[in-house]
């Protein structure tokens, strides 16, 4: 049995492979999931036992190197969703021109079309929704700053004065 230094559960990869032989891979992305998933929720070993504060000398340079994963895992599944969901569709069209298309198609054809917003606004009022929204963000980062933004307060970086709206 082996305890992983950032999971709270012990591997029990030699009990695994007993009862069943080898690992599925099933159960290899599971264990790999939880590793990644305590990685990027790092807070509470950060706030318990400041594992993140002795690894790297100080509290914001540990703040920042969370901030770092936080955002490049964020990335990465981000990245990852898209490359699943490119070949998916993929997937779905190679089937779909076979067997399902013409049908579906006719289906698409045949219902009423009902747009939510007449034709200037229906790309204006979603593009100035974005905006509003990336504004919002931007805005409270630069407000917050970095450690303000990524958990600085578990660190025990706190800001000098409250933020408000």
């Amino acid at each position: 049995m082996s305890t992983n230094s950032l999971c709270s559960f012990p591997l029990r990869r030699s009990h695994l492979t007993r009862q069943h032989g080898t690992l599925s891979p099933a159960t290899v992305r599971r264990i790999r999931s939880q590793k990644l998933k305590t990685l990027t929720n790092a807070w509470p070993i950060e706030y318990r036992n400041k594992t993140l504060t002795r690894l790297f000398g100080s509290p914001r340079r540990g703040c920042y190197f969370l901030a770092l994963a936080i955002f490049s895992f964020g990335i990465l599944r981000d990245h990852l969703c898209v490359l699943f969901l490119f070949l998916f569709i993929t997937f779905i069209k190679l089937v779909s021109y076979a067997f399902i298309l013409p049908r579906y198609q006719r289906a698409l054809q045949d219902q009423p079309r009902v747009p939510l917003l007449p034709e200037p606004y229906d790309t204006i009022v979603p593009a100035a929704l974005f905006a509003l929204g990336q504004t919002f963000v931007v805005t409270s980062t630069w407000v917050l700053g970095i450690t303000g933004t990524f958990l600085g307060d578990y660190f025990g970086i706190l800001m000098d004065h409250r933020v408000t709206g």
